[in-house]
């Protein structure tokens, strides 16, 4: 069986004189190859299983999807509990990241990363989920730039963490 896999690592150095020390969080997606030819049968099972009703099949679809485990609200959870792990407030950082993110213009010079940063951290770039208001009147005021407010609680947040060329 052979697989693809995305492997992302955010590294931050530690100020150690005469070391070279990084503080790294790694998140890796797997995901499976087909290993014959009735793994690509997934729409013609569901057709037949629906009669070939159409719209029942794209619900059985969607809500496959919708029971997969990875999710906006999984990862911001997943990440602000590894931010208050070190000290940070967690949510309030990811609140401030939301934002920042139409500021930084991420997507548009930084490639792959850039476009998974972007899609990450603004919630109206994805799917429809049910997350809190909180999440949408932080994208909401990164538009306007209005992020002060954010600044009390996450006075250090992630995009503060990248180094930036001027």
């Amino acid at each position: 069986m052979s697989s693809n896999g995305i492997l992302l690592a955010i590294a931050i150095p530690l100020e150690v004189p005469g070391r070279n020390i990084y503080l790294s969080h790694n998140f890796e997606m797997n995901y499976g190859l087909p290993t014959n030819v009735t793994q690509f049968r997934l729409w013609y099972t569901l057709f037949k299983d629906t009669r070939y009703n159409i719209p029942e099949a794209i619900r059985r679809k969607r809500r496959m999807v919708d029971q997969s485990r990875f999710s906006r609200s999984f990862f911001y959870r997943l990440l602000a509990e590894r931010m208050d792990m070190y000290g940070y407030n967690g949510t309030a950082c990811i609140h401030k990241s939301i934002c920042e993110a139409p500021e930084m213009r991420l997507h548009e010079h930084n490639g792959v990363l850039g476009d998974i940063m972007h899609v990450a951290f603004t919630p109206s770039a994805s799917e429809v989920e049910s997350l809190p208001s909180s999440y949408r009147e932080a994208e909401i005021n990164g538009m306007r730039s209005d992020c002060t407010k954010y600044q009390q609680h996450c006075p250090l947040g992630l995009f503060d963490l990248i180094s930036q060329v001027i």
